[in-house]
């Protein structure tokens, strides 16, 4: 019983966070709170769309991974559930990295200057 808790509690304490974080963006460019890499510190722009998107990210793959702990209590020995919900999740963390730069490099040229994108259909 006693393993049971610490695994119950990884999925919905990472969502809460992301929630936390999504509630309350850091408004400000800041070295201490919020997605910091150099693309996203280049200007305003980049730290907003970094930050929302990452976030985004960070709260769907917290939910995801709730469900995916619920069926790993079920299927593996408690002990070694924890073990793989915790690996999931730093890989699902890691994840938001590349995909969130990604995302930063498509909208943004490495100056940080806004790419124009023809209209749709076009």
């Amino acid at each position: 019983m006693e393993t049971v808790l610490p695994h119950l509690f990884i999925g919905p304490m990472m969502l809460l966070l992301s929630w936390i974080f999504s509630k309350y963006p850091p408004k400000e460019i800041n070295q201490l709170y919020g997605y910091r890499t150099k693309r996203s510190m280049k200007n305003a722009e980049t730290w907003k769309l970094a930050n929302t998107y990452s976030m985004n990210l960070m709260t769907k793959w917290s939910a995801y991974l709730c469900l995916i702990q619920i069926g790993l209590y079920f299927i593996l020995p408690a002990r070694t559930a924890i073990l793989a919900a915790c690996v999931i999740l730093v890989i699902g963390l890691i994840a938001i990295l590349p995909l969130t730069e990604k995302q930063l490099k498509i909208h943004f040229d490495d100056a940080g200057n806004p790419r124009h994108t023809p209209p749709a259909g076009k």
